[in-house]
């Protein structure tokens, strides 16, 4: 319907070439992960971001058949309305920095652990509260909460520098960390 942010950019640089972000279909670590799609369609592994560059969008019947391409498994919800669409399990392909070097940073940086917000599907803001974290400052590692954290989430996407090599899952989306430059962050 051209309203994503992301429409007609397929195949093009939306990201870090440092991002790689696969569907991994029907893969058992996702505690929602079930073989076929609320419509009944296979689920199957595919790309969604390779290098930073944009690879597929997801579909239900619906609006895969309005976009002239078929269904990509990708139907979600629940039975008392019409399919939306949603991904499966989801990955950020492991980078090579160890976890341990995302804490030797020369400047100030917030490390976050726990995060409670979310990115606005249409202007693409992200905001939300860094529940648990911590401020790394001249070699210090500072406990911090209750701090807002706010930025434009093609920025951040762009702005990343690092990808970790130790895969953790978070329900349905199994990630490393990640670290991003250029966030804004404000405390009470």
């Amino acid at each position: 319907k051209g309203r994503s942010r992301l429409s007609g950019r397929l195949n093009q640089e939306i990201a870090s070439p440092l991002l790689t972000l696969e569907d991994l279909g029907a893969d058992p670590r996702g505690p929602s992960a079930s073989p076929f799609d609320r419509e009944g369609v296979l689920k199957t592994p595919r790309p969604l971001v390779e290098k930073g560059i944009l690879k597929t969008y997801l579909y239900n019947a619906y609006e895969a058949s309005a976009a002239g391409c078929p269904p990509t498994g990708h139907a979600a919800g629940g039975s008392r309305s019409a399919p939306g669409i949603g991904p499966g399990v989801v990955r950020l392909v492991p980078g090579k920095k160890s976890a341990s070097g995302f804490e030797n940073i020369e400047k100030r940086a917030v490390y976050v652990t726990r995060f409670s917000g979310q990115a606005d599907p249409i202007s693409g803001e992200v905001s939300g509260v860094v529940k648990g974290g911590f401020l790394l400052r001249d070699g210090e590692r500072i406990p911090i909460q209750e701090t807002l954290l706010h930025g434009k989430l093609e920025d951040m996407l762009k702005n990343i520098s690092a990808v970790g090599d130790e895969e953790k899952i978070f329900g349905d989306f199994i990630s490393p960390e990640v670290k991003v430059e250029d966030v804004e962050f404000s405390t009470g």
